[in-house]
């Protein structure tokens, strides 16, 4: 029996359907990201859509703080952090470790690397001054516990911030991030980018302002 091929429009409605019912099962069941596959996340391609020099300047590191990245990947980003000239502490969570020893072939030696859970972070009420997730909060399994955990182990003046981006199949809308973010205790204090890829900042509710502060000289943030 002889396939009868199928009109341009109608295999595009095919594909478009198959990739909707994709994207709906990983949002409802939400899983970290594959370790092998870590080459897509520091590939050419995403690389000219996610500039990790333009996202390490906006955090406004000072010297001695520490920064907490959850779900860090190939590295990419880990390492510019690391190698900024404030000198500040970098702490990789991953609950994979796989995925850790992938990131540790990719940073400075001074990167500590800790396998753990975002809804359960083992560090110490009030002592991360940034915690980053890149692509990474719709793949938690517990948002609300995690967000929960970024707050409280937040100083005072720290951040969350949260990168989205499309075409991920996790990608979370900046209201929803908003919203949830909310719900535990955390407020915007900054946006950048359109509604596809964007960039929120947030801070514990009462506990930042919209904008990093003037400070003296000698505290100013460092030249990347």
């Amino acid at each position: 029996m002889m396939a009868i091929p199928l009109p341009p429009a109608a295999a595009l409605g095919l594909v478009a359907l198959a990739l909707a019912a994709l994207i709906g099962w990983v949002r409802r069941h939400p899983a970290p990201f594959p370790a092998w596959l870590v080459p897509m996340l520091e590939s050419r391609l995403r690389r000219r859509f996610m500039r990790y020099d333009q996202l390490v300047a906006s955090l406004a590191l000072r010297p001695g703080m520490h920064v907490l990245e959850i779900g860090p990947g190939g590295g990419g980003l880990t390492a510019q952090i690391a190698r900024d000239p404030c000198g500040v502490s970098v702490t990789c969570l991953d609950v994979q470790p796989a995925m850790l020893a992938r990131t540790r072939g990719a940073v400075p030696p001074a990167v500590a690397m800790v396998c753990g859970d975002a809804a359960r972070l083992p560090f110490a009420d009030g002592t991360v001054d940034r915690v980053v997730m890149v692509t990474v909060l719709g793949e938690v399994p517990d948002r609300a516990a995690a967000l929960r955990e970024c707050a409280r182990v937040l100083g005072d003046g720290g951040w969350l911030v949260v990168v989205e981006a499309m075409p991920d199949p996790d990608y979370l809308p900046a209201p929803q991030v908003r919203a949830e973010a909310a719900a535990a205790g955390l407020v915007q204090t900054g946006h950048e980018g359109p509604w596809y890829r964007y960039t929120l900042r947030l801070a514990r509710d009462g506990g930042a302002t919209a904008a990093p502060p003037t400070l003296p000289a000698s505290e100013a943030p460092c030249d990347t």
